[in-house]
Formats: C-alpha cells, sequence, structure tokens
C-alpha cells in the first residue's frame, strides 16, 4: 500500500487516525537555509519552532508504541528541535551523517558545514530495531573469513554515503534530495515487513520508493505540485 497526499502536512495529518503510523522519516524544512519558498516562510525561529511542535504533537498521536522517527533538521536548529522532541519522544541517537563534500572555501569566517544531523528517536523503550551491519572492503582476514565477515554494526556517524552530486543518474529537481541507499538504510532498521512509514515533507519522494524496494508500506504528504509529479513519475501511489 502506497498513499499519497497533496496539501499541508497538518491539515492532512489530521485526518489521518490514531496510532495509524508505524515509523516516520522525514527531511524537514530547515527555516532560512535555501532559497526556496518552503524554507523561508516563517517570521523567525519561535514561529518556526512553534510549527515543528505542532508537527511532533500530531506524530504522537499517530505513532504506535514501537515506532521510531528519524528527522533531518538544519545543523543550525538542530538542538532547537531535539529539545522539543524531549518533550515527546526518547531520543535514541543523534547520528551525524558525514556527506563527503568537497570545498575550496570556508563560509564566511566559520568553517564549512560537511555533516547533517538526523535526529533519531522512538515512543518507547520497545522500539523496533534491526541491527544493520555494513560490509568493508578490506582483504584482511577478520573482514573475508573471520568475527567481522558479515559486516560491521553502524554507529551514530555515518560517512560511508555521499551527498548526491548535481550530475548524478538519481538526482532529480529537488535541492535537498537524499540518496535512496541513504533512506534505505534508515527503513531497515527501524522497521519490518509491511510496516507503514510516513514521510510528511514528501519532496522527491524518495522514501517512497525505498519502501517500494524493501516491502513496506508509504504514505507521503506534499504540498509543490512540481514535486508531486516526480512522486508520481518514480512511484505507483494509489
Amino acid at each position: 500500500m502506497n498513499k499519497l497526499y497533496e496539501g499541508e502536512c497538518l491539515e492532512v495529518m489530521k485526518t489521518l487516525k490514531d496510532k495509524s503510523i508505524n515509523h516516520i522519516v522525514s527531511d524537514f524544512p530547515f527555516y532560512g537555509v535555501v532559497e526556496n519558498d518552503w524554507d523561508n516562510v516563517w517570521k523567525n525561529l519561535d514561529e518556526y519552532l512553534d510549527f515543528c511542535e505542532k508537527i511532533f504533537i500530531e506524530y504522537k498521536r499517530l505513532l504506535k508504541d514501537d515506532g521510531n522517527i528519524f528527522i533531518f533538521t538544519g545543523r543550525q536548529y538542530n538542538r532547537h528541535i531535539a529539545t522539543i522532541l524531549d518533550k515527546y519522544f526518547i531520543e535514541k541517537r543523534i547520528i551525524i551523517w558525514s556527506r563527503k563534500r568537497n570545498f575550496n572555501n570556508t563560509r564566511g569566517k566559520a568553517l564549512a558545514s560537511g555533516y547533517e544531523p538526523i535526529c533519531y528517536y522512538c515512543n518507547s523503550e520497545n522500539s523496533t530495531f534491526n541491527n544493520v551491519k555494513i560490509k568493508i572492503d578490506s582483504k584482511r582476514k577478520e573482514y573475508t573469513e573471520g568475527f567481522l565477515k558479515d559486516g560491521i554494526c553502524l554507529s551514530d556517524v555515518w560517512s560511508d554515503i555521499s551527498a548526491l552530486p548535481h550530475n548524478s543518474k538519481e538526482k532529480l529537481k529537488h535541492p535537498t534530495q537524499k540518496p535512496l541507499k541513504l533512506i534505505e538504510r534508515i527503513v531497515e532498521i527501524c522497521s519490518c515487513q509491511n510496516d507503514i512509514i510516513l514521510d510528511n515533507f514528501a519532496g522527491s519522494g524518495t522514501l517512497g520508493e525505498a519502501c517500494t524496494n524493501l516491502n513496506r508500506n508509504s504514505i507521503l504528504i506534499e504540498k509543490d505540485k512540481n514535486y508531486l509529479e516526480i512522486i508520481k513519475n518514480r512511484i505507483i501511489y494509489e
């Protein structure tokens, strides 16, 4: 089952039933980080954070007891958003996604930013967790036939998946599109087959494709008609 809704995410989420969602994976607008209209609709930080909290209150209503939340947040506001999440959910980790971008300059009088935080929270101590391992490209014996032959466990720093370059075959017309491999990893960690996963800021629909590939169900919410067309061309939805 894959469902796609057009509209403002808060309005759409209020039409969904209590405890109807297994997990949530979403890439939030970052408030003033990029030039797109959807990143600049709030007057100030307090207004933006109030908007985020209203979404988290809906998350609490929708999420099943064993549910998980993975939220991409802007580096600048991660600590604020995490503080709000602490009011409603249990922190598992703040994952550091090291995007492996190369820079030829700093950003003003500050270091260039090479990472993106991902808030990983759960709804209870009994949340779903799958121990995903990654293979290491090494000829050392412990990796080929020893105790690490099945791969190593993930930490909370991910540096093996790069951001999408502008010339990637995977790249679509969305400025903050995340790699499919990255979203698939998150889906594998947090969910089981046939679970329902919500993305209320669907963007280019990467979560939907990840769920299709991994036999999960997705509910996507998006208000931008251009991105809706990208999603419809990418995934079959009801």
